[in-house]
C-alpha cells in the first residue's frame, strides 16, 4: 500500500518523520505570503467555498465593515511544532526572540517535552500567557501561547483524552475572544490544537484518518448544537492534504466543502513545506466556513526561519511556523 509514497525517500527521511518523539513537519518562506497568483486569490477573501476548496466573493453575508465600531488590529494565528522542547539551552531563548519579533498573537505549540520549561518560556514573554493540554502522562503536550492585548482566553478543555488509538496527543481546545478598541468582540472563537499519530506505516495512517473522521463529527456536533460556529483547527497532522485519495487521510474534511477550508491548500500548490528533515507539507490550518469573514482577505503563509538562522533545526525545530493572518473588521 505504502510503496508509492516511499519511493524516492531515503532512510534518514523515514527515520526521522517515523519518529513519534519528534516527529514532522516544517514549514518555507517567511515574510512574504505565497509568491503565486493562483495562491493568492485563494488564501482568503471570501464567503463561498468552491468544489475544489478555492474561496470567492467577500463575507459571508455580503455585509460591509461597520465603521462606526472601534478599530482592531489584524491578528496572527500561527501553528508551530516547536520539536521536543526545549532542545538544547538555546532553544528559549531563540523561541521567545521569534515569537516577540514578529508579535505572534496566538500560538498553537505542539512537542512541548517539559512543560517547566513551557513556563519558563512565558515568562520571557512579556505581555503573554499560555496554557497546555491536561495529558501529564504524556512525554509531549501540545499548548496555547497567546498575547493578552490581543485575545483574552475564556476557557480551555482537553478533548479526546480516552482516544489514544486516534489522539495520542489529546486535542486542547480553547475559546478565544479578540476585542475591538471600545471593548465589543471583533472575532471570538473555537480553538483546536492537534498533533496527530506519526509515522508512515498503514496502521499510524489509518490512525490519523479516524482522527479526521472523529473531527468531522465532533465539530459537526459543535456546528449543529452549539452557539459557536467560527473554529480554528491546527496543528502537526502528520500527513499531505495533496496525497491520492487511496491514502488522503483527509477525506471526511476535504469533502466537505462547504463547512470547512484548509487554509493551507495554497501553500500545497505552491510546493511549500512545513517539515525540514523530510520536505513536505504535513502541519495544516483549518477553518469552518463562517470564519471566512474574519479571515477578510487575510493570508497563510510559512517563514523560513531556517534560510534566517542557520542553526534554526538544531537549536529550535525541524517544523516551521505556519501563520495564518486574520483582517479583522
Amino acid at each position: 500500500m505504502y510503496r508509492g509514497r516511499l519511493l524516492g525517500l531515503g532512510l534518514s527521511a523515514l527515520l526521522l518523520w517515523g519518529c513519534d518523539e519528534g516527529s514532522t513537519a516544517h514549514l518555507p518562506d517567511a515574510v512574504a505570503p505565497v509568491a503565486d497568483a493562483d495562491v493568492a486569490s485563494d488564501s482568503g477573501n471570501v464567503s463561498d467555498v468552491q468544489a475544489d476548496g478555492t474561496l470567492v466573493d467577500a463575507g459571508p453575508d455580503g455585509s460591509q465593515a461597520d465603521v462606526s465600531r472601534g478599530t482592531v488590529e489584524p491578528l496572527t494565528v500561527v501553528s508551530w511544532n516547536i520539536e521536543q522542547f526545549p532542545k538544547n539551552s538555546f532553544t528559549i531563548t531563540k523561541v521567545a526572540t521569534i515569537i516577540l519579533e514578529r508579535g505572534f498573537d496566538v500560538i498553537a505549540v505542539q512537542e512541548v517535552a517539559e512543560p517547566a520549561e513551557f513556563y519558563t518560556l512565558l515568562d520571557a514573554l512579556p505581555g503573554y500567557d499560555g496554557v497546555l493540554n491536561d495529558d501529564p502522562g504524556n512525554f509531549i503536550r501540545v499548548g496555547i501561547i497567546y498575547r493578552t492585548a490581543a485575545v483574552t482566553l475564556d476557557w480551555s478543555v482537553t478533548e479526546f483524552g480516552d482516544d489514544g488509538w486516534a489522539f495520542p496527543r489529546p486535542p486542547l481546545v480553547a475559546k478565544l475572544t479578540a476585542p475591538r478598541s471600545d471593548g465589543s468582540v471583533a472575532f471570538d472563537f473555537v480553538m483546536v490544537v492537534l498533533h496527530l499519530k506519526a509515522q508512515l506505516d498503514a496502521q499510524s495512517e489509518s490512525r490519523r484518518r479516524e482522527a479526521c473522521v472523529k473531527l468531522d463529527q465532533w465539530l459537526s456536533q459543535q456546528m449543529a448544537f452549539g452557539e459557536e460556529k467560527d473554529y480554528v483547527l491546527l496543528g502537526d497532522w502528520n500527513d499531505k492534504l495533496d496525497d491520492p485519495p487511496q491514502w488522503n487521510v483527509f477525506g471526511p474534511l476535504l469533502d466537505k466543502t462547504d463547512d470547512y477550508v484548509f487554509l493551507t491548500q495554497p501553500a500545497v500548490r505552491a510546493n511549500d513545506i512545513s517539515f525540514l528533515a523530510f520536505p513536505g507539507l504535513i502541519d495544516h490550518t483549518l477553518i469552518t466556513r463562517d470564519a471566512l469573514h474574519e479571515l477578510n482577505g487575510g493570508i497563510t503563509f510559512i517563514p523560513r526561519l531556517d534560510q534566517e538562522d542557520s542553526f534554526y533545526q538544531f537549536d529550535v525545530s525541524d517544523h516551521l511556523p505556519v501563520v495564518t493572518t486574520f483582517e479583522l473588521r
